[in-house]
């Protein structure tokens, strides 16, 4: 009864296999005759990678109980990082319970959640070093406001604290849409007498967010001006014009679009109704120059 009830499923899994195999041909041919510049080499390599994730005829592990005497074969995954439902969301699962386990310590935690401007999603989505720096500054921002408050309070020793940050690559309908979660240790390490000992911080104010988001605009254009990439809306349309865009910038361009969700009936198949995935409530959250900083969360 169990191979019987698996069969079905089996069979899907070669069939969808099989159909992207023979779309990925179609897309990587399309890739190489309509653009200057191929794909990264580390783009393609993923794609195969996880076409071949599952698949005994790539390898397997043969586990055997000893007490019971129940074996099982494994295929070998591909471990990718990005296209992989089943790698992606094992890695998450274990990323997760690694931190939760090993590295968070047992202390409030905030988290802060950063949007930037659509253009400058774009950019970073396609530059690991304007990733990198929008990553940097909203940390630091965040570590200022720390130490400022603590200072506030008139405690002058050295202090310390803590953030893990995410970045989160798509939107609410999964178009691209660049944003940082920053788990944030909500107070300040202090020592004394030889010893670390935890100080809670009060929740931020607005004004407070209201600071770090204006800082946090302030050092970003700062950065982009200092490695011309900050540029007028007339100059980018004639870069754009002068030179092609590659197929990973082309790709973001069109996934940057916000997607529709569509209700359909069950019956003759017809739309019921049309809509854009609804935003959350906006608490405690600021915005300036289309820079968003949320912080509710506790």
């Amino acid at each position: 009864m169990r191979a019987c009830r698996a069969l079905p499923h089996r069979t899907r899994r070669v069939v969808l296999r099989r159909r992207r195999c023979s779309s990925l041909a179609d897309f990587l041919a399309h890739a190489r005759e309509a653009y200057e510049a191929p794909l990264p080499r580390y783009v393609t390599q993923e794609f195969h990678r996880y076409l071949a994730c599952g698949d005994f005829a790539q390898g397997f592990v043969h586990t055997r109980c000893e007490h019971c005497g129940y074996d099982l074969a494994v295929a070998f995954s591909c471990k990718v990082r990005g296209v992989c439902p089943s790698c992606a969301g094992r890695r998450m699962a274990g990323a997760a319970a690694h931190l939760v386990d090993c590295v968070l310590p047992a202390v409030p935690t905030r988290q802060y959640v950063l949007a930037v401007p659509y253009e400058l999603s774009g950019l970073a989505a396609t530059r690991p070093a304007v990733l990198t720096a929008l990553s940097r500054i909203f940390w630091e921002t965040v570590q200022r406001r720390y130490r400022r408050w603590l200072r506030s309070t008139g405690v002058l020793v050295p202090v310390e604290t803590g953030a893990i940050t995410g970045v989160h690559r798509a939107g609410a309908s999964l178009n691209v849409h660049i944003h940082f979660h920053l788990l944030a240790l909500d107070g300040v390490y202090v020592e004394e007498d030889g010893a670390l000992r935890f100080v809670p911080a009060p929740p931020p104010t607005e004004s407070e967010l209201a600071g770090m988001v204006e800082r946090i605009y302030a050092r970003v254009l700062a950065w982009l001006r200092k490695q011309g990439l900050a540029r007028s809306e007339d100059e980018a349309e004639l870069d754009a014009e002068r030179k092609p865009l590659s197929p990973m910038e082309d790709l973001v361009r069109l996934g940057m679009g916000r997607g529709e969700l569509r209700t359909t009936g069950d019956g003759d198949g017809e739309a019921v109704h049309d809509e854009t995935p609804r935003r959350p409530a906006a608490q405690r959250a600021v915005s300036y120059r289309r820079f968003n900083l949320h912080a509710a969360l506790r």
